[in-house]
């Protein structure tokens, strides 16, 4: 395909597409782009004209109705697609190393390598676990319920544990 573009020099005849970061980020959106595509449509679907047409009543043109009425409306199919297209991509490796070779790194290639070649368990399981949905939020409400208990305990109202009793 650039065989024509080089021989008119277009192109330089060096230029190559595959081994490069670009052919990687190309793949990843071609491989994925359904994935974002039917979450966003089922929600875009779900959304009653009559709020568009009430939109548009109030005076409001394409951009207003589209930023105040249409995206607050799609946010769920965009975080699904999000969701179905953002943990795949990350584990997507073998991707990278057929469109990318060894040029470019991705957080499921480190992962992978510290598992396979380097054998670091813990860092492997430390990545891993690092890049699981919700990990921050578990962390952060762990974080906030031992912070209630500990304040609850030297309060002396209590230990933070519904349903338990302490005597003095």
């Amino acid at each position: 395909m650039l065989g024509p573009l080089k021989t008119a020099h277009l192109l330089p005849s060096e230029f190559h597409v595959l081994a490069t970061p670009v052919a990687v980020t190309f793949g990843l959106a071609y491989t994925f782009f359904p994935y974002m595509l039917l979450p966003i449509y089922a929600s875009l679907e779900k959304i009653d004209r009559r709020l568009i047409e009430a939109a548009e009543d109030l005076f409001a043109n394409r951009v207003e109705v589209f930023r105040r009425v249409i995206l607050p409306l799609s946010v769920p199919g965009v975080f699904a697609g999000v969701l179905l297209t953002g943990i795949p991509a990350v584990a997507d490796f073998v991707n990278q190393d057929l469109l990318g070779g060894v040029g470019t790194t991705m957080v499921g290639r480190v992962i992978d390598q510290q598992f396979e070649v380097n054998t670091n368990y813990p860092l492997a399981a430390s990545l891993a676990s690092s890049r699981a949905p919700g990990s921050r939020r578990r962390a952060s409400s762990t974080s906030a319920s031992s912070r209630r208990a500990a304040t609850s305990a030297a309060r002396g109202t209590g230990t933070g544990t519904p349903g338990r009793c302490v005597t003095r």
